[in-house]
């Protein structure tokens, strides 16, 4: 039985596949974990814009922290990404137009559970982050108390 393997195509067939199939599963695993902290860092880049935008563009003076962080939250929950974990900081120069605002969102994503990871790293997580800038309008109606 093994001479015939030996010798046919079949048994090399066989044995290439053995050979790729371990270098074919980590090319997946890693197009995968790409994928997902792509996404997610995506999501945080349109929280923190939404974030700050709900700020600066807030009608109560003293409520651009809510808002921003509500806004912020929202977003990644429109991403199919639970807000809970994530940490929303909103800050700069708040209740004042004219002045800075910022938003800063932070979000560790579980990889743990990626083909290949979940063997050698089975708590591994990726600590991401993303932070927009904006300044609150100098020119906006009246505020209300």
């Amino acid at each position: 039985m093994w001479r015939r393997f030996r010798h046919s195509e079949r048994g090399q067939a066989y044995l290439e596949f053995i050979l790729l199939l371990p270098v074919v599963l980590l090319l997946i695993a890693g197009v995968i974990f790409f994928g997902r902290v792509l996404y997610v860092k995506v999501a945080l880049d349109n929280a923190a814009y939404d974030g700050v935008r709900a700020g600066i563009e807030s009608l109560s003076a003293g409520r651009e922290h809510e808002q921003a962080t509500l806004a912020a939250r929202s977003t990644l929950a429109g991403y199919n990404i639970d807000p809970r974990p994530a940490q929303v900081h909103v800050g700069g120069y708040l209740g004042g137009r004219g002045n800075r605002l910022y938003c800063q969102v932070q979000y560790n994503i579980d990889v743990g559970d990626i083909l290949f990871l979940e063997v050698f790293y089975p708590d591994l997580s990726v600590p991401l982050s993303a932070t927009a800038y904006g300044q609150i309008e100098k020119h906006k109606s009246r505020w209300s108390n």
